[in-house]
């Protein structure tokens, strides 16, 4: 009970539990975030990217890609395929 005494201490105690508290909670929600985005948004925003570095075409149809076809995509962007064959494939991968 000398230890309920001392208000600061307990004061102190309390405020690291809370930011240790918060942050766990913090980390949950944003690996319970990344589990349901299956971190897509950075794949596609990736391979955007790449897409547009390798051909110096606009890639923001790539944003629009299921899991699949951004699977198709990272198959075929490091081959010597051309920008047009590439968009047909994937995007005719359903």
């Amino acid at each position: 009970m000398k230890f309920i005494k001392d208000k600061k201490m307990v004061k102190e105690v309390d405020a690291r539990y809370q930011v240790q508290y918060d942050f766990q909670e913090w980390h949950d929600v944003d690996v319970e975030y990344a589990k349901k985005a299956g971190l897509s948004e950075g794949k596609l925003e990736m391979a955007k990217r790449q897409y547009e570095m390798k051909y110096h075409q606009d890639g923001e149809w790539i944003k629009d890609c299921s899991q699949e076809q951004l699977d198709i995509f990272i198959q075929f962007i490091l081959t010597d395929i051309g920008y047009k064959e590439l968009k047909e494939k994937v995007l005719l991968f359903l």
